[in-house]
């Protein structure tokens, strides 16, 4: 077996299975976006640029592919189109697309989608991973596809290395991400604890214009990585409320962890896989601009409740979500899919 492994980036180093498949002497390839730009994800008018990357990339895979490969797809609109040139090719080849985000769309593009999908993911060689088992059943149902072609497969730190010890500051509430922050509710929070400074880091192609930024507050938009993780690890606490409950935000809470930042999250299927409400981190509920307000402030000054918080949250990442952990997940799922050890 061959495992081609398919990366929406331009690749410059290892990913996270690398070690465990050399330990196995299992032969890989990875295949990149040679040509891949920031200015295709921040600039909106560039998306159909990025999305012809995509397919680009998935139908040359698969025009070379032998049907004793494995091609395992780290962006899951990269393993469709995979999956649909491997059928419509008369492929043999097996495609697994990691880690389903799929939020609903307006009802003629949900129409679409679903034809799509649906045909897609019932075909016999197509897999898919979700980050909580929540999920299954959800998309299951939505996509009319089979629940044992899921698997659980949870997102891990990138770098267990890159991490910072606790301490107490009065810098700034910071929240940032790319997309399915909830601005709206943030800005209430924000607008009535006038006493508090916020960072806020957006994209500006997903940031409705029309909300209003309280003076306390700083808006940034579309910086670089180094700039954004910058904000976060100088910043007081995180609070990141989100606008669905499917998987959003979970690099940002996985970073935090590993800087030893307090968080305040949407409680969702996914982000309760990593954060345990008053154990070590406090969950809001979907559009709960008052918790949300009282836990930033009740948070923000009590040193006490960050450093339990900080610490709890730490020691869970390292021991359940390293990068050696989730390798050996996904090694897992590859050795169940090729000896059909699942419930058919």
């Amino acid at each position: 077996m061959n495992i081609r492994i398919l990366v929406d980036w331009k690749y410059e180093g290892k990913i996270f299975i690398e070690d465990e498949l050399a330990k196995r002497k299992i032969m890989y390839k990875i295949y990149d976006i040679k040509d891949y730009s920031m200015k295709d994800r921040i600039n909106k008018y560039r998306i159909v640029l990025l999305y012809f990357k995509y397919l680009k990339q998935a139908y040359e895979v698969i025009s070379s592919s032998l049907d004793s490969d494995l091609i395992i797809c780290l962006n899951y609109t990269t393993s469709i189109a995979a999956g649909f040139f491997a059928k419509i090719k008369g492929r043999k080849c097996t495609v697994l697309g990691l880690n389903i985000i799929a939020p609903y769309r307006h009802w003629l593009i949900e129409k679409i989608r679903f034809l799509l999908y649906h045909n897609v993911m019932n075909w016999e060689n197509f897999y898919i991973t979700v980050n909580s088992k929540d999920y299954i059943n959800d998309y299951s149902k939505r996509f009319k596809v089979n629940e044992n072609k899921f698997f659980v497969l949870h997102d891990a730190v990138v770098n267990t290395n890159d991490s910072s010890p606790f301490l107490y500051r009065r810098s700034y509430v910071f929240c940032g991400g790319e997309a399915k922050r909830d601005w709206d509710t943030m800005l209430k929070a924000c607008k009535d604890l006038p006493e508090i400074k916020f960072v806020f880091i957006a994209r500006k192609k997903y940031f409705d214009n029309n909300l209003i930024v309280p003076p306390n507050a700083t808006l940034l938009f579309d910086l670089s990585e180094e700039e954004f993780y910058q904000y976060l690890i100088e910043s007081a606490l995180v609070a990141m409320p989100l606008e669905t409950s499917l998987p959003a935000g979970l690099i940002v809470i996985l970073k935090s962890a590993l800087h030893h930042k307090p968080l305040i999250v949407t409680r969702t299927p996914s982000t309760e896989n990593y954060i345990t409400d008053n154990h070590d981190g406090y969950l809001v509920e979907l559009k709960d601009s008052k918790d949300l307000t009282e836990k930033i402030h009740k948070l923000y000054n009590d040193p006490g409740i960050q450093d339990m918080f900080t610490r709890n949250l730490y020691e869970k990442v390292i021991k359940y979500h390293s990068p050696e952990n989730r390798a050996l997940s996904l090694i897992s799922i590859i050795n169940k899919i090729v000896t059909k050890e699942y419930n058919q």
